[in-house]
């Protein structure tokens, strides 16, 4: 996509038809635009790949100001950092949809906003996503989800990890599982919950 075109999908790469994306340490994705997938758009069973990647100050119009998935895509996001991306709807830095899958191992999520929901990101229509040992922080949604909003039969699982200092201005600050979707945990490692702030319900989690 145009990095300078905000109505297109993909302000930094758009990726179809079981492409695969791969991005190693140091590479930036920055102060990219677009209506899906600020930085990257992925679509039709298609595969992004990073590990210490950084994704930062993206904007998509609609959904993921950073990363954006639709129909079948796989995510796996290893020791990646996503802060201060931005989505007018949904999942500030990462959103997924449409029968997705994500795991994100040790990766950060900080100073994302989302106008409706999940601020750090959101997982929608059957779509799933693994946080090992992530970090959530200071993320902000203006409605659901500050840190991260699951919905539509989707499901998330959580291996550790940190939920820190999230805003929402409605429910579920750190986390809100909605609409049928799922939430559990694996392993022995403790979830941190501190310092999240919800308008109204859930200022850690809402289930």
């Amino acid at each position: 996509g145009d990095p300078d075109v905000p109505w297109g999908d993909g302000g930094g790469v758009w990726a179809l038809d079981s492409s695969t994306v791969t991005l190693k340490s140091h590479v930036q994705v920055q102060g990219n635009h677009a209506s899906r997938g600020g930085g990257i758009s992925l679509n039709l069973g298609s595969m992004l790949v990073t590990d210490g990647t950084s994704f930062s100050q993206n904007v998509a119009t609609l959904n993921g100001g950073a990363v954006s998935s639709l129909l079948g895509v796989s995510i796996s996001a290893t020791r990646t950092h996503f802060t201060r991306n931005s989505a007018g709807s949904f999942g500030g830095s990462l959103a997924t949809d449409l029968d997705s899958s994500s795991t994100l191992t040790e990766c950060l999520l900080q100073q994302n906003v989302a106008v409706h929901g999940g601020g750090g990101l959101s997982s929608m229509a059957d779509s799933s996503i693994s946080l090992v040992a992530c970090s959530l922080v200071g993320n902000e949604a203006k409605r659901d989800g500050g840190g991260a909003l699951i919905a539509g039969y989707s499901t998330v699982t959580a291996v550790g990890g940190l939920f820190a200092n999230n805003f929402v201005g409605r429910d579920g600050a750190g986390l809100a599982v909605v609409d049928s979707a799922s939430f559990s945990t694996e392993g022995a490692e403790v979830i941190e919950l501190r310092n999240n702030s919800a308008s109204q319900d859930g200022g850690a989690m809402l289930f």
